[in-house]
């Protein structure tokens, strides 16, 4: 092992959770790395490096013995992290897989999964990952949702992992086709900490959220929110905005919220499910995560017409509307969800559903309190 400062040499071991393989020094102390591949011998910068701390954190940045797997070109290159050694500065975050290609991705995956069964559950899970239909040959464009921080000139980007400096956004392949197309990270927003960027999967108006910095001046506002609302006209997308002094999302263009469909194949009832999702309210961000899972709950839950189902942190109501399906108007769905926005979003969903309980509010508060369904027998 060759040491300097802040860079050691290292054999990389198993994978764990969080995009991270785990490494030892000669002394024995655990090193978290990012950006590797089991077996590597790699130089990495360490991160954090506290001597009083129970394990370091660490990038890698040079690859002496590849394995196996790794690409060779990187699908993004703002979050390659050789490349930004390079440049000497820090890989943009969420693509933690992306030097690897994609059945080596799957297989890290089952093992980081197969891991936590074992540790938490004491399950041993021998199952596999696979590939979400449709999936691109490089694992890209599959976010529906994007978030960006905003510097206080305005100027949007993303943090790298655990860092507090604003790196800037030039592209972003994870993304789908209808949000590269808007580029937000191309546009300023003064007055602005964050933004939000949601486009349906099912084709739907792409929404665009403001969230406003707590000392943005009335004029400020009214200049981002017009420059914004032409933006959006030109482009068929809805922007809302909100400011933390107030409690009311404000509208700027378009409607304030995006509308998510789902088709079921093999349906009794061939209507799409809708959903309602309100700009700051939760979504499956994969874009075929929704139909992925749906047909996975349906199949697995074996739902059948008169059942009585649970959906414990129930989002914007998912999989409550497809087990409403299933079960039919002889049955009943219980749906708990403590997110206030989301769980409006719910009760907007589902308000057509007689046989459906939306409640707000902790599930085990809401289980075990005075009322709660801690007696009531059902699939969940």
């Amino acid at each position: 092992m060759t040491e300097s400062p802040d860079h050691l040499e290292l054999r990389l071991g198993a994978v764990a959770h969080g995009g991270h393989v785990v490494a030892r020094t000669d002394e024995g102390r655990v090193v978290f790395v990012r950006h590797g591949l089991p077996g590597e011998l790699v130089r990495v910068r360490l991160t954090d490096r506290d001597p009083a701390a129970s394990f370091w954190r660490a990038d890698v940045t040079d690859v002496l013995e590849p394995v196996p797997g790794r690409r060779e070109v990187h699908p993004w290159e703002q979050a390659d992290a050789l490349v930004a050694a390079g440049a000497d500065r820090s890989p943009l975050g969420g693509a933690e897989y992306g030097h690897a290609d994609l059945t080596t991705q799957r297989e890290l995956k089952r093992h980081v999964i197969a891991e936590q069964l074992g540790h938490l559950a004491g399950h041993d899970w021998d199952g596999e990952v696979q590939p979400v239909a449709g999936e691109s040959p490089d694992g890209t464009g599959w976010r529906t949702r994007l978030h960006l921080d905003v510097a206080p000139d305005g100027t949007p980007g993303m943090y790298p992992h655990r860092s507090t400096e604003l790196g800037p956004v030039t592209d972003m392949p994870l993304a789908t086709d209808a949000i590269r197309a808007l580029a937000p990270w191309s546009l300023e927003y003064p007055g602005a900490a964050r933004v939000d960027v949601a486009a349906p999967a099912g084709g739907a108006a792409p929404l665009l959220h403001v969230g406003l910095r707590p000392d943005t001046a009335p004029e400020q506002v009214t200049a981002l929110r017009d420059r914004l609302s032409a933006w959006a006209g030109d482009r068929g997308v809805s922007v809302t905005a909100r400011s933390p002094h107030e409690r009311d999302t404000q509208l700027w263009a378009g409607t304030d919220h995006v509308q998510e469909t789902l088709e079921l194949p093999g349906a009794t009832d061939p209507e799409p499910l809708r959903w309602r999702i309100s700009p700051t309210g939760f979504w499956q961000i994969h874009r075929g995560a929704p139909g992925t899972l749906a047909r996975a709950v349906l199949d697995g839950a074996g739902l059948r017409p008169g059942d009585s189902v649970w959906d414990l942190y129930s989002g914007a109501g998912l999989f409550t509307a497809v087990a409403a399906r299933a079960v039919g108007p002889t049955g009943c769905v219980f749906a708990v969800e403590g997110s206030p926005v989301t769980s409006a979003d719910a009760a907007h969903n589902l308000a057509r559903a007689p046989h459906v309980t939306s409640v707000r509010g902790d599930v085990a508060r809401v289980l075990t309190g005075p009322g709660g369904r801690g007696g009531h027998r059902g699939r969940g």
